[in-house]
């Protein structure tokens, strides 16, 4: 782990121990790249989001909900 310099308004959106993503560019001349912002891991997040959706359709739509739910998951599929 190594540490970065950003600019003030990249700083607003990162906190220490958070997962980002970066791009290398190399520059001519130059053995070390510089690297762009690209923005913040939030699978973790969103993940937690969408199965806390599933299981308020679940209490709230019971079985309904859950095939209104799966059934365009499962055309793709077909």
């Amino acid at each position: 782990m190594s540490e970065l310099r950003v600019r003030p308004g990249v700083v607003d959106a990162v906190r220490v121990g958070d997962r980002v993503t970066l791009v290398a560019v190399p520059q001519e001349g130059a053995d070390v790249p510089n690297y762009g912002w690209v923005g913040v891991d939030r699978k973790p997040p969103l993940g937690w989001l969408a199965l806390a959706f599933l299981l308020v359709v679940a209490v709230i739509a019971r079985v309904r909900g859950l095939l209104a739910i799966l059934g365009p998951g499962s055309s793709r599929v077909l």
